[in-house]
């Protein structure tokens, strides 16, 4: 297929228009499901599915104790028009029935690339605000976190290890049960509009 001459003639003009913006400098995101995720050996979130009763719906979730602080991790390889900046981030949550209070998610990153060492320190732990359970099983949502600066001295194109926790210790971390992480949401800085 000709690709060209499909965007010259086939498509609307604002579809082609939307083709070459499709990727603009500036503020994106990315999607972290919990499925994507790895529970950390020490300390580890537990792995669970649900269904819900009504229509079935699968929640497919990262478990996070009330007493312990538990983590799971997750890599991506960012692109190299990424600015090397600060991130930030939003966790999507929910509980079980019968469960209330408040939850405390926490963050830290650790950029790695050619030659890295990838047994290196993470970055200093950024809380979210704490986040209030209002219904058992549906969405919730935390306020976006404040920046947080990847430890590892970051480049273009390298990988970020991404440690994610309930951070059950603080006082603020009030939710008397499991704290089920649906995804979380990471934004960041593109400075060019392609990767060359």
């Amino acid at each position: 297929m000709n690709i060209e001459r499909l965007t010259r003639i086939d498509l609307p003009r604002r579809a082609v228009s939307d083709l070459n913006s499709f990727r603009k400098t500036g503020k994106h995101t990315l999607w972290f499901p919990a499925n994507t995720m790895t529970p950390r050996t020490t300390n580890p979130a537990a792995v669970g599915l649900v269904e819900l009763a009504t229509n079935d719906v699968m929640m497919d979730t990262l478990d996070y104790d009330q007493t312990t602080a538990e983590n799971a991790q997750v890599s991506h390889n960012m692109p190299i028009s990424w600015d090397e900046g600060d991130l930030t981030f939003k966790f999507h949550w929910t509980a079980r029935g019968g469960a209330s209070g408040d939850v405390i998610w926490g963050v830290s990153v650790l950029a790695v690339g050619e030659g890295d060492a990838q047994d290196a320190a993470f970055s200093a732990t950024i809380n979210a605000a704490a986040d209030s359970l209002t219904t058992a099983d549906d969405e919730h949502v935390t306020a976006e976190t404040a920046n947080v600066t990847s430890s590892g001295s970051p480049s273009p194109g390298d990988r970020l290890i991404i440690n994610f926790l309930r951070n059950a210790g603080l006082g603020g971390d009030t939710l008397d049960a499991d704290a089920l992480l649906l995804g979380v949401e990471m934004f960041f800085i593109l400075n060019g509009a392609n990767d060359s």
